[in-house]
């Protein structure tokens, strides 16, 4: 049976579900009125049955020297590296002399085309083009970019919780150093933890460690110099990749202890760029964003148009650069104006993290201007495909490698495939469940037509989470299925949330159907959506086999 699910909107945030508890309640204070004292009620997310099994049986598979055989994650199974002490084609042996992090950084002037680009997967699914190897948070009195604390500290191995909110990979890493040395290794992202990890040989100690800029090391117990594979279990926050701007965030929200400190003389420099821009420190934040967004990644390669003797403000007023360019630039503005910022760096791009009150650090794209990016290491791993995020995208940008369009070599058509959905987390589209189209050029129903041919799809959407506030972790799971009640594997599913009697949709997001028809969307409630009563529908578009189809 098709089924749909409700969710409530709570004042000052998102949906919660029936399947969160009631941790604690402030209570009013003696004499006041109850019917208008504030409450804060804090909330715990409870796994069903099910989810909780799987949790545990991972998390008992899990820590040094173990791995569990894989684990399925949005409809895809995701079998443990089976690499050995041999390279991959193309692939690089970590060591420390061999480190390509960087401390410092000065920049060039050199704003054209970079030729063709290589880069080496270590992730599955892969972050690529963005996995983190060099991070820069602070600018000198000299417009250099450099790490503010080097220092590493040891960082345990985390067991896997019931936290709904973490997306999971693997790593392959080659390694070869001496006892306790410390090996600059790549992660995924600032909030990354290790679960777990095997070696080949077997039995290899293996210490992790995480320096200020959050990028990560690791040491070998071995004394032989003789390369040892590393395979990995991590995790990280899906914010990072998925989020919204929280609505009424200004720069003020930003907490004293996290506000950058500048040197005068570039705080005085960046001043004049940020008044060109025309923000204002008043301005909510997610305005100020949007104008810094739009303003960078309207860059283009091509020779720099003025030289005031300041590379910074050539590259700002001039728009001219690529990626490294238009990421440094975009950090000294950001740090002048108050605004944590770092500078992230790998073989094939530059990219930023952006650190927002309320959501923590986000990955922030620019875009850039390759010939050509070569991308190895790909074979038989997924591509992680976040959701859109919310800030402006030129056509410049739209069309570029960093988006996996153009002249991208390595991966499958099916790899290059960009973020989901493309209309952005949070979007509103204007429709209607049963209707003809969207306000798109798509269409969101089947018309008359396209019922006479093709198989009909049923949808159902089953969580049982049911309220929540905005900006909150969001598990959906249903299933699809053929009329007669065949389950329907490696159909795409769009989740959205829809107002009763309203046309307006908000998307949730995308995923595909696995086995048994069953699909699982890991998402937030988009902080765009207004306090309510949402339906959650799932819908499946048209392709030559099959009709699209609503879950209700």
């Amino acid at each position: 049976m098709r089924r749909l699910l409700l969710l409530t909107l709570a004042l000052g945030a998102m949906l919660t579900p029936s399947r969160w508890a009631t941790g604690q309640t402030t209570l009013p204070s003696t004499g006041s009125d109850p019917a208008t004292a504030p409450q804060t009620v804090l909330h715990e997310y409870v796994p069903d049955g099910a989810d909780l099994k799987e949790l545990l049986d991972l998390s008992a598979r899990t820590g040094a020297g173990k791995l569990p055989s894989g684990f399925n994650q949005q409809g895809s199974e995701l079998p443990k590296p089976r690499d050995g002490v041999s390279p991959r084609p193309a692939e690089p042996t970590m060591s420390r002399r061999g480190s390509q992090r960087d401390r410092q950084t000065s920049m060039d002037r050199e704003t054209t085309h970079e030729g063709t680009l290589h880069y080496h997967v270590v992730f599955n699914p892969s972050v690529v083009p963005f996995k983190r190897v060099s991070v820069l948070d602070a600018a000198s009195s000299s417009f250099d970019l450099y790490a503010r604390d080097p220092s590493y500290r040891e960082i345990p191995l985390r067991k896997i919780t019931n936290a709904p909110d973490r997306t999971y990979f693997w790593g392959s890493l080659l390694l070869r150093a001496r006892r306790g040395e410390r090996i600059p290794i790549p992660s995924v992202a600032p909030g990354m933890v290790v679960h777990g990890y095997e070696t080949v040989p077997a039995g290899v100690g293996v210490r992790f460690y995480r320096d200020g800029t959050d990028s990560f090391a690791a040491s070998l117990s071995r004394t032989r110099r003789r390369r040892v594979r590393v395979r990995l279990l991590v995790s990280a926050p899906t914010r990072y990749f998925s989020y919204g701007i929280p609505a009424g965030l200004t720069l003020a929200d930003v907490p004293s202890a996290r506000r950058p400190s500048l040197h005068p003389k570039v705080r005085r420099v960046a001043a004049r760029m940020i008044a060109r821009l025309g923000i204002s420190e008043s301005d909510p934040l997610k305005v100020v964003l949007d104008k810094l967004v739009a303003h960078f990644r309207a860059f283009e390669e091509g020779p720099l148009a003025i030289s005031t003797g300041n590379t910074y403000a050539d590259l700002t007023i001039s728009q001219r650069g690529v990626c490294r360019h238009r990421s440094y630039a975009f950090v000294i503005t950001a740090l002048a104006l108050g605004l944590p910022a770092r500078y992230v760096t790998n073989e094939a791009h530059a990219f930023v993290e952006v650190w927002i009150p309320r959501l923590g650090w986000i990955r922030l794209d620019l875009g850039g201007a390759a010939s050509q990016m070569r991308v190895t290491g790909a074979k038989g791993r997924r591509i992680h495909r976040p959701l859109e995020d919310p800030f402006p995208k030129p056509l410049s940008y739209s069309q570029g490698y960093t988006r996996l369009s153009g002249a991208v070599t390595g991966l499958s058509p099916a790899q290059r495939r960009g973020p989901l959905p493309r209309s952005g987390h949070g979007a509103i589209r204007n429709g209607q469940v049963g209707g003809i189209t969207s306000s798109g050029s798509r269409s969101v129903a089947p018309t008359a037509r396209k019922i006479k041919a093709g198989v009909a799809v049923l949808l159902s959407v089953e969580s049982a989470r049911t309220t929540g506030l905005r900006g909150d972790p969001l598990t959906v799971l249903g299933t699809v299925s053929n009329a007669s009640g065949a389950p329907l594997a490696g159909r795409p599913v769009e989740l959205l949330l829809r107002r009763p009697g309203s046309k307006s949709l908000v998307i949730l997001g995308e995923t595909i159907s696995g086995h048994h028809g069953r699909f699982k969307l890991v998402t937030t409630i988009p902080l765009a959506a207004q306090v309510g009563t949402y339906q959650v529908v799932a819908y499946s578009p048209a392709d030559r086999r099959h009709q699209a189809g609503w879950s209700n």
